[in-house]
């Protein structure tokens, strides 16, 4: 099938060459789409060759057959893109034909792998790192996400809380959003989760973000997003699901690369608020 090219490049054992390629592809699919075996070679810095073993290791004939499979890939995530835009009815109603006759549980564990593995994969390490750095070193930090990206909102507040102070959420879609805006500014953090379909009030935020010229950072399923568009730093994430819903596996996955980098990249900050915190709750804890 043509969605399993993640899976292929996960399970291959691959040289150091070979995963320099396979970080290339997955950052770059439609521009490979475009190249011959001799054109991606050079733009890798890699051998004829060794593109050709590369596409062999991971199942392939050779290269031309890869970058069919990826066409086919890359058409698919088109049809996907078009169908956030439908109401939930409409798209159980095309995925529903789509799905009909496969193997309902192989195919969810396959699809949700691919979801997590290309969301984390295809964003580059600069930009977590940027992130990391730009939600330590701001004065306020707000999380927003409405409608399905609630509850994703609401865990990764949590969670950030633990070593950042203060953490903002915002998961109710009223008036009182741009007013949470009032004294934002250039110093401060607002990351969107955000997917299809898009409101009117996500133009509106963003808008509103810009003049302010606050940071704003976005978890969203297209580039094509009101706030993507407007995004200081935007991380894409696969919501590809099986019926009705968006699946929320990639961006939980980003979310968790982000906590375990922060901890990482600031340790003593972490190991710091982390015993204060637990020193704070202890009389709680039976």
């Amino acid at each position: 099938m043509s969605n399993d090219l993640n899976k292929r490049i996960a399970d291959a054992k691959l040289t150091k060459s070979q995963r320099r390629i396979s970080e290339y592809i997955l950052r770059h699919k439609s521009r490979i789409c475009s190249l011959s075996c001799r054109e991606a070679a050079a733009e890798i810095g890699v051998s004829d060759a060794t593109m050709i073993r590369f596409s062999r290791a991971i199942g392939y004939s050779g290269y031309s057959e890869m970058k069919l499979d990826l066409y086919n890939n890359l058409t698919e995530e088109i049809q996907h893109a078009d169908i956030g835009k439908y109401s939930p009815d409409k798209r159980f109603e095309m995925y529903g034909h789509k799905y009909q006759n496969v193997d309902l549980l192989d195919e969810t564990i396959h699809l949700l792998s691919n979801n997590l593995e290309l969301s984390v994969r295809q964003n580059s390490q600069s930009k977590y790192e940027h992130i990391v750095n730009a939600l330590v070193n701001s004065r306020r930090r707000i999380i927003f996400g409405l409608r399905g990206a609630k509850g994703l909102v609401t865990y990764f507040s949590r969670a950030l809380g633990f070593i950042l102070d203060p953490i903002e959420s915002i998961t109710s879609d009223d008036s009182d959003i741009l007013a949470q805006l009032r004294d934002m500014g250039p110093e401060d953090v607002f990351l969107a989760v955000s997917f299809a379909r898009y409101y009117r009030t996500d133009h509106q935020l963003a808008n509103r973000l810009l003049q302010k010229k606050v940071k704003l950072i976005t978890l969203s399923d297209s580039p094509d997003a009101p706030l993507a568009q407007a995004a200081d730093t935007s991380l894409l994430v696969e919501t590809k699901h099986m019926s009705y819903s968006n699946s929320i596996v990639g961006t939980a996955a980003i979310m968790e690369y982000i906590l375990a980098l922060l901890c990482h990249m600031y340790p003593e900050l972490a190991s710091e608020q982390l015993a204060a915190r637990e020193k704070l709750f202890a009389m709680f804890i039976t």
